[in-house]
């Protein structure tokens, strides 16, 4: 485990840029004095040192007496926390100085500043970046006695979370509840009573305040020079089930909405819909971009799995090298007493602002690959049936598995297999193996490229109490598929198996027949993104609320984290190169016999185009994802 300085830029618009590098104090503060970088850059390009203003002081005497109660506790950590710990006791001086571990830029060329509480109280601290001065500093805990904020745990320090800030708001977690606060003579007072209490994400700008509750599409607008009057609750045309984010520009009256599916779309102080771009056509319907606006509100930089720069006003974007994660953190049971610095990139006023191992570089917008940006159409079902006709190679039949009054063996869940022999029956470690469910392909109305004939039955490993055994990864640790030319007419002896009973089952039309466009056979394709925007139209209007859940035979999966089980099974199977040649041959969501996953989540079974042709079920690959 190396030691992970956090790049951090703070754009004071108009007054310049803040460089500065943050630490957590979990286990130990890094020593700033000797590895923080703290840049002012003036708006003329000067560089101005502000260690002294962003850094505070931790007396000897009190971090030595912090580093011993931090070896108490951790005292059965792994070898990388208490060298860390060690690491930071050798460099105790009179001159330490401690790292802030949020920031967040408030206007005038302001910053509030969060310190930690691992040697010394939790502090927070407004600076005037320009002026060189401090503007206000109060420990936590006086302010949350001052504004009579009730402890979550009686007896336990405050944990001040610095949310989010916007002109000359700041909204902090403090206690229980979340604050919004605004430096008034001299010191952090409320600037609104409650207005964010429902809030599950909300974005501040200097005239206005947004907001949406959990399980919510609608945006409630405030006007923040009232006191958080209400002036508009808007509902997105763009809206759909999921996380929408909100970001808000720091110097005008402009929030960002990103919705789930990869659009993006900003609002006015009126709450009205100023335009919508889709930057990540590919991307999956419940999977959201996050984004981060200029300060003027004209730029967005917009991440998923990679980062797009996105003009507001010309309707274009531009794809953005990201060096996030540029390095490997190696093993964090092992201390190396190695700094590394995480880099930031941000939207400016004038260029893409990136900070790396502490030094600030800008590139200019006009230096950029500028490409047109889909606008998306408005979510809506349509009355008339889509034309299937020019996306037909991509679908894949699928039937779902429904409880059945009675059954003679063929579709069931669980249970004995029914198989000729005995020595049919997998093993593993000694133990018969759980069957999950037979398939009697001939008696039923499967088509190709299922086998149409004989039957599929799947089993994977049993522990000592007969329960599904699982890697570390919440995988089954072994899982066998077979094909039979025919089923026995009744169950083998379970002999001392502790097994489920069996569940009769039978076969419904399932809806999940079309890919997501995030999909790799889509991405396989190599379609420009006006014909993905344009299959992805098709997909919403034949499935609106995307693939369902519950047990499936053939079709596409119900995603439940994240939409790589093609790419996951094609490195599982060691046949990196082609992700989009494996299909979904069986999912099993939990029930109230066996959970998957980390919690209620869904079991895949993954196989090969050419194995399915083949009826070779060999390479089958089983995987879980949790909710």
């Amino acid at each position: 485990m190396s030691l992970i300085f956090f790049g951090r830029i703070a754009d004071l618009g108009a007054h310049g840029l803040l460089a500065l590098t943050l630490d957590h104090s979990h286990y130990a503060p890094l020593p700033a004095h000797r590895h923080g970088r703290y840049t002012w850059h003036d708006p003329q390009g000067g560089r101005h040192d502000r260690m002294a203003l962003c850094t505070r002081a931790i007396d000897a005497a009190a971090l030595t007496a912090a580093l011993d109660a931090q070896r108490q506790r951790f005292g059965r950590a792994v070898a990388a926390v208490r060298g860390r710990i060690d690491w930071v006791a050798a460099q105790v001086a009179d001159d330490f100085r401690e790292a802030p571990y949020a920031v967040g830029a408030l206007d005038g060329g302001r910053v509030l500043l969060v310190f930690g509480d691992a040697a010394g109280p939790k502090q927070l601290r407004v600076v005037d970046v320009p002026a060189n001065r401090v503007l206000y500093e109060e420990a936590v805990d006086e302010l949350c006695a001052r504004l009579q904020v009730r402890r979550l745990i009686a007896g336990q320090p405050f944990d001040a979370v610095l949310h989010a800030t916007g002109g000359p708001w700041a909204a902090i977690w403090l206690g229980d509840r979340l604050e919004l606060l605004q430096l008034r003579d001299g010191r952090l007072e409320r600037a609104a009573v409650d207005v964010l209490r429902q809030a599950e994400r909300f974005a501040l700008t200097p005239e206005t305040w947004y907001w949406r509750a959990t399980d919510s599409q609608d945006v409630h607008v405030l006007a923040a020079a009232d006191g958080g009057r209400e002036v508009a609750c808007v509902t997105s045309p763009h809206a759909r089930r999921g996380i929408m984010d909100l970001a808000g520009a720091s110097a005008v009256g402009r929030a960002l909405l990103s919705h789930p599916g990869g659009t993006i779309e900003w609002l006015d102080t009126a709450g009205r819909s100023e335009g919508a771009l889709r930057p990540f056509p590919a991307l999956a319907r419940k999977d959201a971009v996050g984004g981060q606006l200029a300060p003027d509100g004209r730029h967005v930089l917009a991440g998923a799995d990679t980062l797009v720069l996105v003009d507001l006003e010309r309707g274009r974007q531009a794809e953005v090298a990201d060096d996030r994660f540029s390095f490997d953190h190696g093993d964090h049971r092992v201390f190396h007493p190695e700094v590394r610095y995480r880099s930031e990139t941000r939207a400016g006023l004038h260029g893409l602002l990136r900070v790396r191992e502490g030094v600030l570089s800008l590139e200019p917008y006009d230096s950029f690959d500028w490409q047109p940006a889909l606008v998306p159409g408005a979510k809506g079902r349509r009355s008339a049936t889509p034309d299937a006709t020019a996306w037909a190679g991509l679908r894949k039949p699928a039937w779902a598995l429904k409880p059945a009054r009675k059954g003679s063996g063929g579709w069931q869940l669980y249970g004995a297999p029914h198989l000729h022999q005995a020595a049919d029956w997998p093993r593993h470690d000694g133990r018969p193996m759980l069957l999950l469910c037979q398939f009697d392909l001939a008696a039923a109305a499967v088509t190709p490229p299922l086998p149409t004939e004989g039957a599929l039955l799947f089993f994977v490993a049993a522990d000592a109490e007969f329960e599904p055994a699982l890697d570390d990864s919440f995988n089954p640790a072994a899982w066998r598929v077979l094909w039979v030319p025919a089923l026995a007419a009744t169950p083998l002896p379970a002999g001392d198996a502790d097994l489920p009973a069996a569940q009769p089952v039978k076969l419904a039309a399932d809806t999940a027949v079309w890919p997501q466009p995030d999909a790799p056979i889509v991405q396989a394709q190599g379609w420009p993104s006006a014909k993905i925007e344009s299959y992805r139209q098709f997909v919403d209007a034949t499935q609106p609320d995307g693939a369902g859940p519950g047990h499936r035979l053939g079709g596409y999966p119900t995603v439940v984290q994240h939409n790589d089980l093609e790419l996951d099974a094609a490195h599982a199977a060691g046949d990196e190169g082609a992700p989009a040649r494996w299909r979904l041959l069986l999912q099993l969501d939990s029930d109230d016999v066996f959970m998957w996953g980390t919690d209620s989540g869904t079991l895949y079974f993954m196989v090969h185009d050419d194995d399915l042709a083949q009826r070779d079920f060999t390479r089958v690959v089983a995987l879980t994802q949790g909710a």
